[in-house]
């Protein structure tokens, strides 16, 4: 259960967002077919393959997510480009910060805060997804490490989650520690710093149906972290892990996606 200060800062913060919307400003982006690197050496994977493996016409409840959707671009492209309908891709955002034209209709497109998405009930959370995205947004929670877990809880058996931008370095993670510990609960699971965000990093998950909750192995310290006036997160504790667990544990971002049947491209450098 969260301190009372975490969740005290959560609705505080959020109450501060709703009444001067111009601070999320940075959620009005368009974030269509991106690349996704993998590694310094060029090796990357697209949102594109992403869509088309996890939201094909053989799946048979295809439901699609976007955390931090702000203008909903991704939501409109997902629907252009497999003309999948808008009953089965949703977004959750801040603000609303859709064009006035903008073709999302109400019932795909919700307002609240992504922090609380673990209390949160609504139609949204009575699916399961094939595929959930984020980006641009985890650095903004309070409690990052919470959301993640409810993520999970709402991916069907076999769905993808890709939370990009969790600032793991703020929070005082070491990625291969987390990623570890993750794999040792028997989890599909890759961790990785993002080449072009320093400091904060990728999660990638497989929900298995075999592992019915995603539970980050921490504890809450206490305390809030403060950084440059803006951002501020709960902050915490991993679980320990042997010296030895962590000389033998490796990182392979390319094989993660490969087994999974997501094909790596590699840049020209």
């Amino acid at each position: 259960m969260r301190p009372e200060i975490v969740q005290t800062t959560i609705d505080e913060k959020y109450l501060d967002l709703q009444q001067n919307p111009q601070l999320s400003k940075w959620t009005n982006m368009g974030k269509n077919n991106e690349m996704i690197f993998l590694n310094k050496e060029g090796a990357y994977i697209e949102t594109n393959d992403l869509i088309f493996k996890f939201m094909d016409d053989n799946i048979e409840h295809r439901h699609f997510l976007d955390l931090g959707t702000g203008n909903a671009e991704l939501l409109l492209h997902v629907n252009k480009l497999l003309n999948i309908p808008f009953d089965c891709i949703f977004g959750i955002s801040a603000v609303d910060h859709r064009p006035v034209d903008s073709l999302i209709p109400n019932t795909s497109y919700f307002i609240t805060n992504i922090d609380n998405l673990n209390e949160w009930s609504n139609k949204i959370t009575t699916f399961r997804y094939s595929l959930i995205v984020s980006s641009s947004t985890f650095y903004h929670l309070v409690d990052p490490l919470t959301a993640l877990e409810t993520v999970y809880d709402l991916l069907e058996i076999n769905g993808l989650a890709i939370i990009r931008h969790i600032p793991l370095s703020i929070l005082r993670i070491n990625a291969q520690h987390l990623e570890l510990l993750l794999r040792r609960q028997g989890h599909t699971v890759c961790v990785m710093e993002m080449m072009n965000s320093p400091g904060n990093y990728l999660l990638a998950i497989v929900r298995r149906v075999e592992i019915p909750k995603l539970i980050l192995p921490f504890q809450y310290t206490g305390d809030i972290i403060s950084v440059s006036g803006t951002y501020t997160y709960a902050a915490v504790q991993l679980s320990t892990i042997t010296n030895d667990e962590y000389i033998l544990h490796q990182q392979q971002n390319t094989t993660f996606f490969q087994n999974i049947g997501i094909p790596i491209k590699q840049w020209k450098i």
